[in-house]
């Protein structure tokens, strides 16, 4: 069997096609710890004012800056 791409680097795919993965590997805790640090992330106080519209700024754009974004 050919692996391509990515899943030749990725450790659990390559366990899985060898049949050595086992549940409640390091791979797991690795997924773990992960999320895990996401939601910490998600929980910390700066996070807070994230959603909190930012100052008003105004767009002066000239004519051509203004039609470069349609001209793609």
């Amino acid at each position: 069997m050919r692996i391509r791409g990515a899943s030749r680097s990725n450790p659990y795919v390559l366990q899985q096609l060898s049949g050595t993965y086992d549940a409640g590997n390091f791979l797991d805790a690795l997924w773990l710890g992960g999320n895990i640090a996401l939601g910490a992330a998600g929980l910390h106080p700066t996070m807070a004012a994230f959603g909190e519209p930012g100052p008003d700024e105004e767009l002066n754009l000239s004519p051509p800056g203004a039609a470069a974004p349609a001209a793609r």
